[in-house]
């Protein structure tokens, strides 16, 4: 059996366009004004160059969806036993994920910290050096947030976690926002803003 056409399924949840070999479109991952989810239907593999997710049929389905391989498989009317089972993911992995998206939480309260200074260094009109070293600082931050989220700088950021904790050591990551519960009432309202209404 053929593998299912990747821009099919993909088209159904995002509206996608063509852009010389490969299709572009905004990211059903996560919310953005400026395309930066791809779709390569030659490679059958999709990217996002803004969250980072990517992958192929299966797993757009199952990033998506939150369903399992052979939940995927079935969905798209695959005879399973074509596919070889996917290994679920490692321990070790999930510890470096994890550590990795705690660390980004930090690195961005600690980048609206410096952002904050940034505005009132150029309001109260500091030095030109204060206001290199805190632009400085901005873009080590960002390229530290960049780099946490980056799959292929993961495990050696990991390795010298401890240096990376110590920067980070006093910075408080700020709370998730806490939503209201979610009521028939809310759950009619939330509907309606989907749908355009209100």
């Amino acid at each position: 059996m053929i593998k299912p056409s990747i821009l099919a399924v993909i088209g159904e949840r995002a509206e996608l366009r063509k852009s010389g070999r490969e299709y572009i479109g905004l990211c059903p991952f996560h919310t953005e004004k400026t395309p930066s989810f791809n779709v390569n239907e030659e490679k059958g593999v999709f990217h996002c160059h803004g969250c980072q997710a990517g992958g192929d049929v299966f797993d757009f389905l199952m990033q998506i969806d939150g369903v399992s391989f052979l939940e995927a498989v079935r969905l798209l009317g695959v005879n399973s036993s074509q596919f070889p089972r996917r290994e679920p993911v490692s321990r070790e992995a999930s510890i470096i994920a994890n550590w990795c998206n705690y660390q980004t939480v930090k690195v961005q309260a600690l980048l609206r910290e410096v952002g904050d200074r940034m505005r009132l260094a150029k309001e109260v009109v500091w030095s030109e050096e204060v206001q290199l070293l805190i632009s400085r600082q901005w873009e080590i931050l960002n390229i530290l947030a960049d780099d946490l989220q980056d799959p292929k700088c993961a495990i050696s950021l990991f390795d010298c976690r401890e240096n990376i904790e110590f920067i980070l050591q006093d910075v408080e990551p700020e709370p998730l926002p806490e939503f209201p519960e979610l009521t028939p009432e809310y759950e009619q309202r939330l509907k309606s803003y989907v749908r355009g209404d209100a």
